[in-house]
């Protein structure tokens, strides 16, 4: 193939590896999906091959992120993501471009990925506002280094104070508004349910208030598939805060929507980062149940199926994102594991 001999296909991979003495291999089929990248990952690990890399999907490919300082480690989400989505980005580049977008929990992990999808579609402006300086000033150094053209303004605010909240936007009178801004750990909430209720439920009640006030023409909530028939005290203040945007949209011309989503892989304070912890100290990775299961996406994908959602809602729509199928946590700590360079159990238990 243009001069190249082609040794065989992925089956092959131990007995090419073995004749030809490969130290490295890269994955160049990003878009492939979990089963084809691990099977490849599992025949380059009995070939005794460590130095797995993988090409940038092909999202950054097609934005100018392709050269070989960009080829990575093989990360637990490509092994445990599923088949990329296919997105309506005409629909989204006509709904993003030349407008102001506000961000509100701009430096969490969905609000900071939020702001650099939105930057590819080039907004007029994008405005994150966040009350946690540090995650705000990260945020906004990345967005300008990744897109130095980007028009990028920060606001370091609570959206639990509803009078700045309210002069904040109608000084930046936003067309579009993505409120990320919540608090999300389960176990948490339950120990301080009022703090929960004063950020989910009255600092929504605030930012939605202002956005009529400020002639917003869309109002996406960021929700939770927790506040789906709601136990604990997060999911149910998730939910009332859907019902609230649900309520605005019956009463004003903005159009608010709703978008509930699961797990986000590598999102802070989520499972992975606990046990890449755990692995860093070298101790048991615990779980709480051997059974226990979860759906995970990536942030880009959820980001960029957010975005979709803003683009075709018509406002008053709860959108639920398909999160393909569950994955075993012990699943997901044995790959991590071997991601590390170390064998489950003999290396590092799982409790």
């Amino acid at each position: 193939l243009h001069g190249v001999k082609v040794l065989g296909d992925i089956a092959l991979l131990p007995e090419v590896a073995g004749a030809h003495n490969i130290e490295s291999v890269i994955i160049a089929l990003p878009e492939a999906g979990r089963n084809v990248i691990s099977k490849i990952i599992s025949l380059g690990r009995q070939a005794g091959i460590t130095d797995i890399k993988i090409i940038p999907s092909l999202y950054e490919v097609l934005h100018g992120k392709m050269n070989p300082e960009h080829l990575r480690s093989v990360q637990v989400e490509d092994l445990l993501g599923r088949k990329v989505a296919h997105i309506e980005t005409e629909a989204i580049a006509s709904f993003l471009k030349n407008k102001d977008v506000l961000i509100t929990g701009a430096g969490g992990s969905i609000g900071s990925e939020l702001s650099r999808q939105i930057s590819v579609f080039r907004p007029r402006t994008i405005n994150l506002l966040d009350y946690e300086e540090s995650n705000l000033f990260h945020a906004a150094h990345l967005l300008r280094m990744d897109f130095p053209s980007q028009m990028v303004h920060t606001f370091l605010a609570d959206i639990r104070h509803e009078r700045k909240i309210e002069n904040l936007i109608k000084t930046i009178h936003p067309h579009i508004i993505f409120h990320a801004a919540a608090y999300k750990h389960v176990p948490l909430m339950e120990e301080f349910p009022e703090e929960a209720v004063l950020t989910n439920v009255f600092g929504t009640l605030h930012v939605a208030r202002s956005a009529t006030k400020a002639g917003t023409e869309k109002f996406v909530l960021i929700s939770t598939d927790k506040a789906v028939r709601p136990i604990s005290i997060m999911g149910k203040t998730k939910k009332l805060a859907e019902m609230i945007v649900n309520a605005f949209n019956q009463q004003f011309p903005t159009n608010f929507i709703s978008v509930r989503f699961g797990n986000v892989l590598g999102s802070r304070g989520s499972v992975v980062p606990l046990f890449q912890e755990q692995l860093k100290r070298r101790v048991a990775i615990t779980i709480t149940d051997p059974r226990m299961t979860r759906y995970f996406m990536t942030a880009p994908e959820a980001c960029l199926l957010v975005l979709e959602a803003g683009a075709l809602g018509g406002g008053g729509e709860i959108f639920v994102l398909d999160m393909g199928k569950p994955v075993k946590i012990v699943r997901l700590a044995r790959e991590l594991i071997r991601l590390s360079g170390l064998e489950p159990e003999k290396d590092i238990k799982i409790e």
